[in-house]
């Protein structure tokens, strides 16, 4: 993969193989459960299509935001229902009831794996509502995205920064009607890491897994996972209860290696509109929306994201909030890698999660 870009930095997004004209390039996983680009070089023809598309060598013009705010949904059944103040869902509704457009972003498969994919209608909303934290598979998106600018279909894609940019790379757009929501990113953690998660509460409950909610809230915090069984059993653990996948997480011990170097976690940004969790609201100008239930942090970075913003903001409960209220206590800057990674992944390979 050294041809288009140094393993460092990459940062999974699949662009690579699907702008390959000879199918020379498969995104395979390495030994942390990462997807890389492995290329095929006895049929590759050094077009240097996939080094033209790789975000993380190509970096397109990005926006300083024109206005942020703080945002709750008036609908206390949608903020009870999302990850933070539920403004995903009514960017969403808006897309497919009165564009009727395309809706894509992360999701849950049968398995639990967590992968890209569009969406039509309001029952398939759901699948994408919530935060994953697991780095998602994009491989095959750039299909389904393409159709449907091709259609003339009104689009809201949602992701990571550097899966937001790699779709504007991919197919560069200057539809009105394509909107990019990207979200403020801690960093992804390994798959593999949470496969063998998921295999650990199998085995400790008995039982398959049927649901998972990685911000069930409750009456006193919104950073709780829940984990429903087949049998009718329920694990429930708080980010203070030391649940063991929230801590790697947060810990930043199972990281990819590219999020360590990551580009994005900055201002201006690359998207129309960034949405986050509010992390410091108590301490700014809009602590008085705060009631430990959820709220946003809306970035509007584009002139496009501020009329889909105005029509969508009655919604809402908001106040208009200065950089300044935000930017200690949310992810706008990078950290070093912890000591403890490489440790971690040392143990971990040789001796499996249940040992360490």
């Amino acid at each position: 993969m050294d041809i288009i870009c140094d393993k460092s930095i990459c940062t999974g997004c699949a662009a690579c193989a699907n702008i390959c004209p000879k199918n020379a390039i498969k995104m395979l996983e390495d030994n942390k459960g990462f997807k890389y680009p492995y290329i095929d070089e006895s049929i590759c023809i050094d077009c240097n299509l996939c080094k033209a598309k790789c975000p993380a060598v190509n970096t397109l013009s990005s926006n300083f935001p024109l206005k942020l705010f703080a945002c709750k949904n008036l609908n206390s059944e949608i903020r009870a229902s999302s990850s933070s103040g539920g403004v995903f869902q009514e960017l969403a509704n808006y897309i497919l009831d009165i564009k009727h457009g395309f809706v894509f972003g992360a999701a849950f498969d049968n398995e639990f794996k967590v992968k890209h994919l569009g969406v039509n209608n309001k029952q398939d909303l759901e699948k994408l509502k919530k935060s994953k934290y697991v780095q998602s598979n994009t491989d095959n998106i750039y299909v389904d995205f393409k159709k449907a600018i091709e259609n003339n279909k009104s689009i809201l894609f949602s992701g990571t920064p550097c899966q937001v940019e790699a779709v504007k790379n991919f197919i560069p757009s200057t539809n009105d009607n394509v909107f990019l929501l990207d979200l403020i990113c801690h960093g992804v953690p390994s798959p593999k890491v949470f496969e063998d998660y998921k295999s650990l509460l199998e085995k400790k409950y008995k039982s398959k897994i049927i649901n998972i909610n990685f911000r069930f809230k409750n009456e006193t915090t919104t950073q709780n996972i829940s984990v429903d069984f087949e049998n009718g059993k329920n694990y429930t653990s708080s980010l203070c209860d030391g649940d063991l996948f929230y801590t790697l997480f947060l810990k930043d011990i199972i990281l990819r290696e590219s999020c360590y170097n990551c580009k994005y976690k900055q201002v201006p940004r690359i998207s129309d509109i960034t949405i986050a969790d509010f992390w410091g609201i108590e301490k700014g100008s809009a602590k008085k929306l705060n009631d430990n239930k959820g709220v946003t942090l809306v970035l509007i970075n584009t002139e496009k994201g501020l009329k889909l913003f105005e029509n969508i903001k009655h919604k809402f409960e908001y106040l208009e909030v200065s950089l300044e209220d935000c930017v200690n206590y949310n992810c706008f800057s990078n950290f070093k890698k912890p000591e403890t990674s490489a440790t971690f992944w040392e143990d971990y390979l040789i001796n499996g999660l249940k040992e360490v």
